[in-house]
């Protein structure tokens, strides 16, 4: 599985808002940009939602994203938008069949393969869990295995030096006097 593209806006609304209208990614990619134009934020959301889906970290505070990938010829289509740390909504289309679609207070519909043949079940789910992460199944939901495997090898390498950020100096009235 490989993630082919990225829609992802946060604090929508506020004057904290940050939009990254659509990333085509391909199998390898170089983000280039001026300073502060988002090329480490772009990793950040991509590595959050790695962490999140794979059940390593809790959502961040506010999000809407879609993120697209491809698994042995099929596109999984994961629609999530969460505010507040908690999830207001969760789909997972793939190839634009819905097996996972979650609403308001964690209610949902999910594709169970085993029963009667295959069929949608209803779930609830706390609104502070990814459902794709809660319902993961081998036996009644076996789709939802190759997002947590793309997402548990997803790895974020920091480059770059802490820049003195690892370290503080305080200076104090009175204190100790320097030789110049």
């Amino acid at each position: 599985m490989r993630l082919q593209s990225l829609q992802y806006a946060e604090h929508e609304g506020t004057p904290q808002e940050w939009v990254l209208e659509e990333l085509s990614v391909g199998p390898r990619n170089l983000i280039v940009g001026k300073n502060a134009s988002g090329k480490t934020r772009i990793l950040h959301v991509i590595n959050g939602f790695a962490r999140s889906l794979s059940g390593l970290q809790p959502l961040g505070t506010s999000g809407n994203s879609i993120f697209q990938l491809l698994n042995d010829g099929k596109t999984y289509r994961y629609l999530l938008n969460f505010k507040n740390s908690q999830v207001i909504s969760e789909k997972l289309l793939i190839n634009e069949k819905v097996y996972l679609d979650r609403g308001e207070g964690g209610v949902g519909k999910i594709w169970a393969e085993q029963i009667d043949g295959g069929k949608d079940v209803a779930f609830q789910t706390p609104t502070s869990e990814l459902a794709a992460v809660a319902r993961r199944d081998t036996i009644q939901h076996s789709f939802l295995e190759p997002l947590y495997s793309w997402a548990s090898s997803v790895r974020h390498y920091h480059f770059g030096s802490t820049l003195g950020k690892d370290q503080i100096t305080l200076f104090q009235p009175g204190g100790p006097k320097v030789d110049e």
